[in-house]
């Protein structure tokens, strides 16, 4: 017989249980009008591995073990079980001669596994179909083994708390809403933790919802949980300390054997946002075209999503530069001067007014006042990183601009 990589990759097939709740799912194929490569006809094949407590690790057995494959209208006893207490082998299995449909689709077939005190253990396995694996013309063996373990959640054991700890900026979120939902796709909860090691538990898991506390940290009680379960865990968007986060879909977790406490980093809505969160949601030069006048020349106005301190221990002030100066001056014409930033009360709103000692006149044409330089961090917070003015973006992410103009073309 030839031999082909593809038989030693065959081993390491994906292999999914998916935990049916009204029923599995559609099985193999039965009625497949594909014109079939003759290399891939008559393809069978086994299923094998070993049944384990999935709390303690020990290999499950004795004369209460009982194992059905369900293919189509065929309900297959395994080939293999051991079930002899005293035996170092105890608990392994194998199905062979399973049939195998190679028309280009997955195969799935229903797996029932019972045991006096364990959870019973029904879902569906599901061969994925490949170039190179099962289909596609390039396997050249009619035997495909699968290598997979299985383990039971013990009845009457509580599954041990899970945490959730939820951050931004790496600063903890309090007062954020937690869910715990259970892991469905099409009415059934995926219960798998990795290739090799299948967990299932049977039925609806309920939905749990908690809220964060100080430390920005929830935790779900194990007496609430399923063990064995399958769930994923989702915080919902919430406005923190002036800064909207996102909704953060978390990757599935498996009550009992997930590592805790589960950390959830939280990202802000708003494409381009500084450190800390800050953002311009208004700035009075955003649309180009605007001039200020010759009543108040110049001035610009930014307002943010959140309170902030202006940083004057950077030695970085703010600056003023005349463009296109004509008789207007700043301490002379074209010199970048010092400008003092005002805050309004609530740190929301930022001021700039540059300091003419000669006021710009009408026949001043296209002049600018390019403003430049200038920190701020978050109100009240003193270990927040400094942000720089104008590397601000607006909650689109584009980078708002220095330059106010003063007078227009015509002026």
């Amino acid at each position: 017989m030839l031999k082909s990589k593809s038989k030693f990759r065959s081993l390491f097939i994906a292999l999914s249980i998916l935990i049916g709740t009204s029923g599995c799912a559609e099985l193999f194929d039965a009625n497949s009008s594909q014109t079939i490569n003759n290399q891939t006809i008559d393809k069978k094949a086994t299923i094998q591995g070993g049944v384990f407590d999935a709390v303690t690790g020990a290999r499950i057995g004795g004369n209460d073990l009982k194992m059905t494959l369900v293919a189509g209208t065929s309900d297959r006893s395994p080939s293999k079980l051991n079930k002899d207490t005293n035996s170092d082998l105890m608990g392994e299995y194998a199905f062979s001669d399973v049939p195998v449909n190679v028309d280009g689709g997955n195969i799935t077939f229903k797996m029932v596994i019972t045991n006096t005190g364990y959870q019973r253990f029904e879902g569906t396995v599901t061969y994925n179909v490949a170039e190179g694996e099962i289909g596609g013309g390039t396997t050249t063996d009619a035997t495909i083994n699968l290598i997979r373990d299985v383990y039971l959640f013990p009845l009457g054991v509580t599954a041990p708390d899970i945490e959730v700890a939820v951050e931004y900026d790496g600063e903890p979120v309090p007062g954020a809403t937690v869910v715990l939902q259970q892991n469905a796709t099409g009415n059934s909860a995926t219960a798998e933790t990795s290739a090799t090691r299948l967990f299932a538990t049977t039925g609806l898991l309920p939905t749990l919802t908690a809220t964060t506390d100080a430390a920005g940290k929830v935790t779900f009680a194990g007496s609430t949980l399923v063990l064995g379960g399958a769930y994923t865990p989702v915080v919902l968007p919430i406005k923190h300390e002036g800064t909207q986060l996102a909704r953060n879909i978390l990757a599935g977790i498996v009550a009992g054997t997930s590592t805790n406490p589960i950390l959830a980093t939280m990202a802000d809505t708003s494409p381009g946002a500084q450190d800390d969160g800050i953002f311009v949601v208004f700035a009075s030069n955003r649309d180009v075209d605007d001039i200020t006048g010759l009543t108040n020349p110049g001035v610009l106005t930014l307002v943010f999503n959140r309170a902030v301190a202006l940083n004057n221990a950077t030695g970085n002030p703010f600056t003023a530069t005349l463009v296109n100066a004509g008789a207007a001056l700043l301490n002379g014409a074209g010199t970048a001067t010092s400008v003092a930033g005002v805050l309004s009360a609530d740190g929301l709103t930022l001021t700039l007014t540059p300091q003419f000692t000669t006021a710009p006149i009408a026949t001043d044409i296209n002049l600018d006042v390019v403003f430049a330089g200038g920190q701020l961090t978050v109100a009240g917070d003193e270990g927040a990183q400094a942000s720089a003015v104008f590397g601000l973006t607006y909650l689109d992410g584009v980078i708002i601009s220095g330059t106010v103009n003063v007078t227009g073309p015509g002026a």
